[in-house]
């Protein structure tokens, strides 16, 4: 008698069985995650929401927004956040997913420290310089002459901080004249407007002549208080 031996399934190779057992299992994994897969696609975003500061630009939620319909496997929370703050004015910004399918952005605005003339409005400035959004009014202090870049402008809100610090008056704008004149106008109770020519960094006149207005003695509503060894008032007071 010939040909190929066949063996009862008991009796065949327990490998074999193993093997097609591992088979099936691999393929019903594969059509399992293809469903998932599939499913997670059809998942998209419904709806982007926005909490922002007034006076964020309109192209700035028009490019969040444009993040509808976006398959939520696909939908990057970095990138939403990235499309927030690369505007300015822009602190820090906040993006979570929220079920079924909406997207929740909140954008936080950035200190105003002061502000810059613009043709005929004004652009706010945060502490570190950089220029931020558009304002309708000003917010002092208001920095004139100065160059449009961040060193700049840190110094003139430097120089302001400074001297409300040792006068206790609040600086209503620092004008850049010469690299060595800086001219500032505070806000006084008693005397109305005062202004002071100092340098950007403090003399000698400048710390007696400040103690004074602090303490309501000052003498003038005009100074220049730029050297060490004298000043020059004007104005009455």
């Amino acid at each position: 008698m010939s040909g190929p031996l066949t063996f009862p399934g008991r009796l065949r190779p327990a490998t074999a069985r193993r093997t097609r057992r591992v088979r099936r299992r691999v393929l019903a994994a594969t059509a399992l995650a293809g469903v998932i897969t599939a499913g997670l696609l059809l998942w998209r975003v419904g709806t982007v929401s926005v909490s922002a500061f007034p006076g964020f630009p309109d192209p700035a939620l028009r490019s969040l927004r444009s993040l509808e319909g976006t398959p939520v496997v696909l939908l990057s929370l970095r990138e939403a956040r990235r499309l927030a703050a690369v505007w300015p004015g822009v602190a820090s910004v906040e993006a979570r997913l929220e079920l079924p399918g909406r997207l929740a952005v909140t954008v936080h605005r950035a200190a105003i420290a002061g502000c810059v003339p613009t043709g005929r409005g004004w652009h706010a400035v945060g502490n570190d310089g950089a220029l931020g959004l558009r304002l309708r009014r000003p917010v002092p202090p208001v920095l004139q002459g100065f160059a449009p870049d961040p060193d700049a402008l840190r110094e003139g809100l430097a120089v302001a901080r400074r001297v409300t610090e040792e006068s206790g008056r609040s600086v209503v704008s620092v004008r850049r004249i010469l690299p060595g004149d800086l001219e500032i106008e505070l806000a006084d109770d008693a005397k109305g407007t005062v202004v002071v020519h100092v340098r950007p960094e403090p003399s000698g006149a400048e710390r007696w002549w400040m103690a004074r207005l602090e303490e309501g003695r000052a003498p003038g509503t005009w100074a220049d208080l730029r050297r060490d060894d004298r000043l020059t008032v004007g104005g009455a007071g």
